[in-house]
């Protein structure tokens, strides 16, 4: 086992979840995004990853879920939650299984290659636009990984 595995499992143990950065290789068409791995295992509940944004404010969304899901809350595919950032809706989303192998490899090494749930955090601008909205900054899109959402949801915030 490498030291980045056992560094892995030893923060599940500890904390119940471990949060993996990915940095941008460089690639104007790379995005910087973080993923949880361990929710599932601890909480039975989705694992949680977040595009876009500082390294920082990713990991908060994310520890902000973990938190929820020691609280018990439930987040619905497809809905808004308030829970994750204070005073802005996101919406929750499932992540399309034939991404995972380019965005959660950790993730799928942990659960030993078996199914498991990754929901995505949409966020919105302070403005409250969303990436499918057109004001949207084209700088600031991030990808949307599951095409049903692409273009929004019928439930607006």
């Amino acid at each position: 086992m490498t030291k980045a595995e056992q560094k892995v499992l030893d923060d599940i143990e500890k904390y119940g979840y471990h949060i993996i950065n990915v940095a941008n290789t460089g690639d104007e068409k790379d995005i910087e995004f973080s993923y949880s791995i361990g929710l599932f295992t601890t909480f039975h509940k989705p694992e949680v990853l977040v595009l876009g944004l500082s390294i920082d404010i990713r990991n908060i969304l994310i520890e902000n879920v973990a938190y929820a899901y020691e609280q018990g809350t439930e987040f619905r595919i497809g809905e808004f939650s308030g829970e994750i950032i204070n005073n802005y809706n996101c919406l929750i989303i499932d992540v399309e299984k034939h991404l995972y192998k380019e965005y959660v490899g950790w993730a799928m090494w942990y659960n030993h290659y078996k199914d498991f749930p990754i929901i995505q955090i949409i966020y919105p601008l302070k403005s409250g636009l969303f990436p499918w909205q057109s004001e949207f900054p084209e700088e600031l899109k991030y990808p949307i990984l599951n095409i049903n959402y692409a273009n929004g949801c019928n439930d607006w915030a």
